[in-house]
């Protein structure tokens, strides 16, 4: 067989491999299917999440309702579940079809205003081997599903921070529903829960409600910062007001301190930590500080949100490439050796060499370009990336993830890093708020969502970690007494609206979660209230909270 044979066998293999490996990225490119129906009718599905039909007056809020017409046609389904962002996985098929089918958003994001899409397990590098870290980063990409229903998009892509639950939908002492998963810190387990308060999804349609409390609501997590920092600047100036009043000689109010970060204070906690260049580093560095259970330094990373559809394109090549490599290390072997046969030691030293500069070439290239590649069409990016891309100082970057005037998805994403969690919980505790609502918190899974913060069992002696009882407790039984300071003229009052709010009963039972059935609440939206204790379930074996007999404490069990 001469040499042109040879080469012309090797070509033909080369091109079969590729082909193969093209079917094989179309056939299993991760598709998110769609759910069975259980229930036949939008009044059936709905009945088994509250335990009744809605009222009436929800579903015919925005008709006359003393019209004349037949109580069917005022019925609404689309009005009716306009402020739910969340439904189960087996809601009726009338209800489904209202909201068309995202893509997988590893692949495609973020999902058009109106769609509906799963939301997926935070994809974090969590194994001590780096091939391992990466392939379990991802799978959690395809189908690692953490609450078992469907999330609705309730925001334009294109106008992130704006959305149906800006404006007043989120007030004080509201019952809203929610869904809670135990997310344990590394090393940790259930019930140790997240990393400072118990963080919650709102998720109208979920059927558990939950109290807000005494909450501050804001865009994301550095504008609640920022908004905490021009609160308690406000309340400062208006003491240092109130001392410059006084008589000479009189005794002087002491400052209050000031809480929350300035957009100067946020841009020097990121000094130092760009990440570098190279996401396939970034990861190298926390699989590294795995190993050695330290915290990983400077890096923050964070997931593109700018509207993409490269996610498929890097999925593809990323299974070409590999099947590539996959067929040249073979070849690299049988030439290897079949050219070492009866050489000399000092040819076969030298081929020996070559060989192990070109295979550390193909690991190289796999782990550093092809990887690199499939990350970055995934939309990963690290800060120093971001900033490179937008052309903008890192002051300019924080400040507009602040304020959002550009409405720059880049800079907006920055806000889903979780640098700042036990730091925007303290803040907001030492204010006196028993929780914070973000109405358009990007989020790792590749889209936004109203992300919550309950703050009643926040520890700052046990550095802000909440480690008893999750959201099922009976929250009127808090040693911290955080109902009974609400009771005080200071705990009452909200320095960030100047508003005095309503004195509660503290022998009131007034935070247990609530269920079904509803009623109409004309203070709304959602314009539908709890009527009936919960009782709560939430534990190791279930993904998601929930309460006793109702739809969701079928679906949460693993």
């Amino acid at each position: 067989m001469n040499f042109l044979q040879i080469i012309i066998i090797y070509l033909s293999v080369l091109l079969l491999v590729l082909i193969t490996a093209k079917i094989i990225a179309n056939v299993l490119k991760p598709v998110i299917s769609d759910t069975k129906s259980e229930f036949d009718t939008f009044d059936k599905y709905i009945n088994a999440v509250y335990n009744s039909s809605l009222p009436n007056a929800i579903i015919a809020y925005n008709f006359d309702l003393n019209s004349s017409l037949p109580e069917e046609n005022k019925i609404n389904i689309q009005n009716t579940l306009r402020f739910f962002n969340f439904i189960y996985d087996n809601a009726s098929r009338d209800i489904l079809d209202l909201y068309p089918l995202a893509e997988n958003l590893s692949f495609s994001w973020p999902p058009k205003m109106g769609y509906r899409y799963k939301l997926t397990a935070f994809p974090y590098p969590k194994s001590k081997n780096t091939l391992l870290a990466v392939y379990g980063t991802i799978s959690n990409t395809v189908d690692s599903y953490t609450f078992p229903g469907w999330s609705i998009q309730r925001r334009n892509p294109l106008d992130f921070n704006n959305s149906i639950y800006n404006n007043g939908f989120f007030r004080p002492y509201q019952y809203i529903e929610i869904m809670h998963a135990c997310y344990p810190p590394p090393g940790q387990k259930y019930p140790l829960c997240d990393d400072g308060g118990w963080w919650l999804y709102y998720a109208g349609g979920s059927g558990v409600f939950w109290n807000t409390g005494k909450c501050i609501v804001s865009n994301n997590k550095l504008s609640c910062l920022y908004d905490l920092y021009k609160c308690s600047l406000k309340a400062r100036r208006e003491v240092e007001k109130l001392n410059n009043s006084q008589p000479a000689g009189s005794k002087q109010i002491p400052l209050p301190p000031l809480l929350g970060y300035s957009i100067a204070d946020l841009t020097k906690k990121f000094e130092g930590k760009g990440g570098g260049n190279s996401i396939m580093l970034a990861i190298f560095n926390i699989v590294n500080s795995l190993n050695k259970h330290t915290k990983p330094p400077g890096i923050i990373g964070f997931k593109n949100l700018t509207q993409s559809e490269s996610g498929s394109e890097a999925w593809t090549r990323f299974i070409t490439l590999t099947f590539f490599i996959l067929y040249l290390i073979p070849i690299l072997f049988i030439l290897y050796f079949k050219n070492i046969r009866g050489k000399s030691w000092k040819i076969i030293t030298t081929l020996s060499i070559v060989f192990l500069i070109l295979l550390a070439s193909l690991i190289y290239y796999f782990l550093f370009v092809v990887f690199e590649d499939f990350f970055r069409g995934l939309g990963w990016i690290t800060l120093d990336m971001a900033l490179n891309k937008t052309g903008m100082s890192l002051y300019q970057f924080v400040s507009e993830c602040v304020t959002g005037n550009l409405k720059n998805p880049i800079c907006n994403s920055l806000a889903m890093v979780q640098l700042f969690d036990l730091d925007l919980e303290g803040f907001t505790w030492a204010m006196k708020y028993d929780s914070f609502i973000l109405t358009s918190q990007p989020n790792k899974t590749g889209t936004w969502e109203v992300e919550i913060c309950d703050l009643r069992r926040f520890d700052q002696k046990k550095r802000g970690i909440a480690t008893d009882g999750g959201v099922c407790n009976k929250l009127s039984n808090i040693k911290n007494n955080r109902i009974e300071q609400e009771s005080g003229i200071e705990g009452r009052y909200d320095i960030c609206t100047n508003t005095l709010l309503p004195r509660l009963d503290p022998k009131a039972d007034n935070y247990q979660l609530m269920i079904g059935p509803l009623k109409f609440d004309k203070t709304g939206p959602p314009f539908y209230a709890p009527t009936e204790p919960c009782k709560c379930l939430e534990d190791s074996n279930r993904l998601c909270t929930s309460c006793d007999n109702t739809l969701s404490g079928k679906l949460c069990i693993k």
